[in-house]
């Protein structure tokens, strides 16, 4: 805690040379995150129950060109693409999400969303 963890060094302020501690940037940063919190800046959690208007749309919309598509495909005995074109969507949508910094829980849950959404339409234009 104690260990040098930053030396600042600006020509621009005169040669300016200040250190820093681990425990002085966490006391800092601590300071820093309580002021902006008491500025009411801050991630705002809606009831989970109310998912944003925007975002069920843009599901719908993506689950509806993805059905369209599998039905397309399979009409045509090419099905085969559309599995391997949600499978490459997903791939790239999880590479999205990891530079993101999004977590390896969400990037499984996106990536599990639309591979399930896959074999169930695969399912249903097989029974139908």
């Amino acid at each position: 805690a104690d260990q040098l963890a930053l030396v600042y060094d600006s020509p621009v302020t005169g040669n300016t040379v200040k250190k820093f501690t681990y425990r002085e940037l966490r006391d800092w940063v601590a300071r820093f995150a309580g002021a902006l919190r008491a500025e009411g800046v801050g991630v705002e959690l809606g009831a989970p129950d109310a998912m944003p208007m925007g975002a069920m749309a843009m599901q719908a919309i993506g689950l509806l060109l993805m059905s369209w598509f599998v039905s397309v495909t399979a009409a045509s005995n090419l099905l085969m693409t559309v599995i391997l074109a949600t499978v490459a969507f997903t791939v790239l949508g999880a590479g999205g999400a990891t530079f993101r910094g999004n977590s390896t829980y969400a990037r499984n849950v996106d990536g599990g969303y639309w591979l399930v959404a896959l074999v169930i339409m695969i399912i249903a234009n097989g029974i139908f």
